[in-house]
């Protein structure tokens, strides 16, 4: 079952692949096939600058999931200040939420410091940003709070949209790679996604030895759910997370 997995895997990104350079093929072969304006020339290029940097993400997520396959996304943990790595993403897509009439909205009511990479926490705030923001219609909102649970020891970071949501159907398999669901969803971004951003927030969060969950109504939202263990942090480095806390705090 494995091996079939690791096949459709390596089919599917081939498959992938092969769409985007074929994209990038086709419009360059219109470019060349007559004289056209400068507004028409302008046009392909950026069609082309589109195709390619979803090509870049795609084959930087391929690697990531190449590197958490080999076990080796647990390696050079570190202590990371999250609420600043949830800020810094939140200020990031706040151009992007503003410009498509979303309201975003940060709740973090005390400093979080956790061990972890702090490349791939990067990754798993900015790609459940994202995701909320993409599937959010004009006029909605996105919800974004990270704070402690201190009797459970973790750390709980929630996304939550007023966007179209997920088919009751489709929820067990959003953590699938490339998995999209419904033709609605697709419709709401203007470059459909690669499919791999919610499998790699599942393997940023089990290199972390986390949870993540997923909870959605068509229509009505979802919400994501990231819990993160605070005992993660080494006895030893507490103390220079609280250092790291104090000068965000200060």
């Amino acid at each position: 079952a494995d091996l079939e997995q690791k096949r459709d895997f390596l089919a599917n990104a081939a498959h992938e692949l092969r769409t985007r350079l074929a994209a990038i093929r086709s419009s360059v072969e219109v470019a060349l096939s007559s004289d056209r304006n400068k507004a028409e020339y302008q046009e392909l290029l950026v069609e082309i600058i589109d195709q390619g940097v979803a090509l870049e993400t795609m084959v930087n997520q391929l690697l990531l999931i190449s590197e958490s396959e080999a076990e080796r996304l647990k390696m050079d943990h570190e202590p990371v200040p999250l609420d600043e790595t949830v800020r810094r993403s939140a200020d990031m897509f706040a151009g992007i939420a503003e410009s498509r009439d979303i309201t975003l909205e940060v709740r973090i009511p005390e400093p979080v410091a956790i061990r972890g990479n702090r490349h791939l926490l990067r990754q798993l705030v900015n790609n459940l940003i994202d995701n909320a923001i993409k599937y959010t219609p004009p006029g909605g909102r996105v919800d974004v709070e990270l704070r402690r649970d201190e009797p459970r020891r973790v750390v709980r970071l929630t996304v939550k949209d007023t966007g179209i949501g997920i088919a009751t159907e489709d929820l067990p398999k959003v953590f699938d790679r490339f998995f999209r669901g419904d033709k609605s969803r697709t419709r709401m971004s203007k470059t459909a996604g690669t499919g791999l951003g919610l499998s790699i927030c599942q393997a940023a969060t089990d290199a972390h030895d986390g949870e993540i969950r997923c909870e959605s109504r068509v229509n009505r939202g979802t919400r994501v759910i990231v819990e993160l263990p605070l005992d993660a942090l080494a006895p030893r480095e507490r103390l220079s997370a609280a250092e790291i806390d104090g000068t965000l705090v200060g």
